[in-house]
């Protein structure tokens, strides 16, 4: 199995966080409540709110989630499938779990 780059996966991050915002700053065809487009893609305001409050139920007591880093991550992600499916890179859920518990994003 193949991994992408960090440092390739942010600068593609990045270019669409361009392109999200200068969508939503100059163009009549974004839509209201979209937070940012990737690809075809659209995340809504009402998923980042979703994520936002999901993530606050799993932190300790006094500590506050990022929206920015919820959406950043929501951007990461809907980047990543859209370059697994672009090379035909297939993860299944166990896969997707043995992975994260080697990381530090494990639960």
């Amino acid at each position: 199995m193949r991994f992408f780059s960090s440092a390739g996966l942010r600068r593609a991050a990045l270019g669409v966080v361009i392109v999200a915002a200068v969508t939503g700053a100059g163009c009549s065809n974004a839509a209201p409540g979209v937070v940012a487009y990737v690809g075809d893609t659209e995340i809504s305001q009402k998923q980042v709110d979703t994520a936002v409050s999901a993530v606050s139920t799993t932190i300790e007591e006094g500590q506050q989630v990022s929206t920015e880093a919820v959406v950043n991550a929501m951007i990461q992600g809907a980047l990543a499938e859209q370059i697994a499916a672009d090379k035909k890179i297939a993860l299944t859920d166990p896969q997707r779990d043995a992975l994260l518990k080697t990381s530090t994003l494990a639960p």
